[in-house]
């Protein structure tokens, strides 16, 4: 059960990059952005690194373990990025992200996680 909604979390994160992607996209599209080829460079670097997601979601509902270290890379990233002063959206937007982020990388540290893997040491 755990692993399943750690995977439709990580899956989620996904999902919602796409978005972002698509709105940059449209935004290069509809607007006169002042680098056009950086709009498009950036939609293209989300859509990968929404892949890399999507592929570890399918890996941690598999119970893979390597499934699990992309997964805590972009969950600091991701963290980090929630703690910036840029980011729009306010402090709920913030501590949703890190919810989200505490939330995943404590599933995915988890034994039950991927069999075999072995526990955290403490």
């Amino acid at each position: 059960m755990l692993r399943q909604v750690v995977a439709g979390l990580v899956a989620a994160e996904s999902l919602l990059l796409v978005v972002a992607a698509v709105d940059v996209v449209v935004g290069a599209l509809t607007s006169a952005p002042a680098d056009p080829a950086a709009a498009w460079v950036l939609a293209g670097i989300v859509l990968v690194v929404a892949a890399g997601l999507a592929v570890a979601a399918r890996g941690l509902a598999g119970g893979r373990r390597r499934a699990r270290i992309p997964v805590l890379v972009w969950q600091v990233l991701q963290a980090a990025g929630a703690m910036s002063a840029a980011l729009p959206g306010g402090a709920l937007l913030r501590g949703a992200l890190l919810g989200v982020s505490a939330a995943v990388v404590l599933g995915v540290l988890r034994n039950g996680i991927a069999p075999g893997a072995p526990d955290l040491p403490g």
